[in-house]
């Protein structure tokens, strides 16, 4: 078992090995890399290992928001794809959430409806965000609960495909009266344990899943010596910054930094996607947008960050 970053950047680059699980179906791929990941490396080098391992952005990706779901809710997703259900009109504040869940006839109900759910097309786990009463100070209380995509209950309309990582499926996702375990009902506050926790485990591991991925090309097309090392310093810090709480400033500063020098890395390199054949050349066109989803949050959380700071 691989624990340190180090040592796997070293054994993928002597491996030689690049196109490991070459399977264009998704949750194929998927079911395969993270067999493997689970029995070579820590789960902390898993969206690394699977990034690297990725045949296109999607896979990556996917890789990464797995990992960073079992993360965040310690329930294993190695062999089944979940999904994180929080956005209601375009939002994930508690405010907006009308998506609800109680206590009837002796029985936990969620009920209510999520907008735009990822993996909704082949998930078979949905954690989804409700509100579940009022506080003291009269806010929505919000907690986590999973679901069985097949309980009764439970509708998936899926969405049209993005311009972007179109062989991730997105949905709208119904929940009519579902009837859920206690057990089922994660423990502590589900928006400042786990909704907010979630989107910073999920940056981290999507910008090293897809970073892998094009370190991967650039040692496959040998790309500029310089390019290689930088890329896999930037992977080296990428994952080092794990070690970091959510709630910690610092962290957000780094990464908000580490964004901007993968922006730049990609801005020197430009050129080097010419000795790179065309059905990688035009995924990755189509795909980059997929790096720039998060921005907005991730320069908010930056400017909050450097102000707890005194930096400013």
């Amino acid at each position: 078992m691989i624990t340190s970053v180090e040592s796997l950047l070293k054994q993928l680059i002597q491996e030689g090995e690049y196109f490991k699980h070459n399977d264009d179906l998704l949750i194929s791929w998927y079911q395969k890399i993270r067999a493997d990941s689970g029995k070579r490396v820590s789960q902390e080098l898993e969206s690394l290992y699977g990034g690297f391992f990725a045949n296109s952005v999607g896979q990556a990706f996917v890789a990464a928001y797995e990992v960073a779901l079992q993360r965040l809710t310690g329930v294993d997703t190695l062999e089944g794809v979940a999904s994180f259900c929080v956005t209601e009109n375009k939002s994930t504040h508690p405010a907006s959430m009308q998506s609800s869940l109680s206590f009837d006839d002796g029985c936990y109900r969620v009920s209510g409806k999520k907008d735009f759910v990822t993996l909704a097309g082949c998930a078979e786990k949905l954690f989804v965000a409700v509100s579940f009463g009022l506080s003291e100070t009269g806010r929505s209380k919000i907690k986590l609960v999973e679901v069985d995509v097949n309980a009764a209950g439970v509708k998936v309309q899926l969405l049209p495909d993005l311009p972007f990582v179109s062989d991730v499926s997105h949905g709208v996702v119904s929940f009519d009266s579902v009837i859920v375990d206690q057990a089922n009902i994660f423990s502590g506050d589900g928006y400042s344990d786990y909704v907010k926790p979630f989107r910073w485990i999920e940056d981290i591991n999507v910008f090293m899943s897809v970073a892998a991925y094009l370190f991967k090309l650039s040692l496959v097309f040998k790309w500029p010596v310089e390019a290689r090392v930088e890329i896999m310093s930037l992977l080296t810090s990428l994952s080092n910054l794990q070690q970091m709480d959510a709630d910690n400033p610092v962290g957000h500063v780094v990464m908000f930094e580490l964004a901007a020098a993968l922006d730049q890395w990609l801005a020197k390199n430009d050129e080097a996607w010419s000795k790179v054949p065309d059905e990688f050349v035009v995924g990755w066109k189509r795909d980059l947008a997929l790096l720039r989803v998060a921005a907005r949050a991730r320069k908010a959380r930056y400017e909050n960050a450097i102000a707890v700071l005194d930096l400013i």
